[in-house]
């Protein structure tokens, strides 16, 4: 399923891919992320509303771009405690199923429905710079 988000073209040819076959998305993330001390990398495999996976990236109390997997009968569960809104989307298309938006100043989010799964996409950042990476890996973000 293609997303296409109409955000500026950022050069993401030198960047690292990351695969996850199980829960069927990839995408392409900065290789500061891995070498910078400013930022640290991780991945969850279980917590509320049985989260299948996290991947995530944190720099000091911000969240530059983190994607959470839940089955998606627990969608209900999920959108009560994260407080999501079903919102109405202008800024980019969709060939699959977003179902949700969040998004303000200093943060972005979106929700995906995508066969048995629910993909929350969520960035938060207090520079510019964060911003633009994070439109950049949504720009490379693709589900299988």
């Amino acid at each position: 399923i293609d997303i296409d988000f109409v955000f500026p073209e950022l050069d993401t040819s030198d960047w690292k891919m990351y695969k996850n076959e199980k829960y069927g998305f990839e995408f392409k993330y900065p290789k500061f992320y891995e070498t910078d001390d400013e930022y640290r990398k991780g991945i969850i495999n279980s917590g509320f509303g049985d989260l299948k996976i996290q991947w995530g990236v944190l720099r000091g109390n911000y969240t530059p771009f983190a994607i959470s997997v839940y089955p998606i009968e627990n969608k209900q569960k999920i959108f009560e405690n994260s407080k999501i809104k079903y919102m109405n989307f202008g800024d980019f298309e969709v060939n699959g199923g977003i179902i949700a938006k969040a998004t303000n100043q200093f943060s972005d989010g979106y929700v995906i429905e995508v066969g048995d799964y629910l993909y929350c996409i969520r960035g938060i950042f207090d520079i510019d710079k964060d911003s633009e990476q994070y439109r950049g890996i949504l720009n490379t973000l693709k589900f299988k």
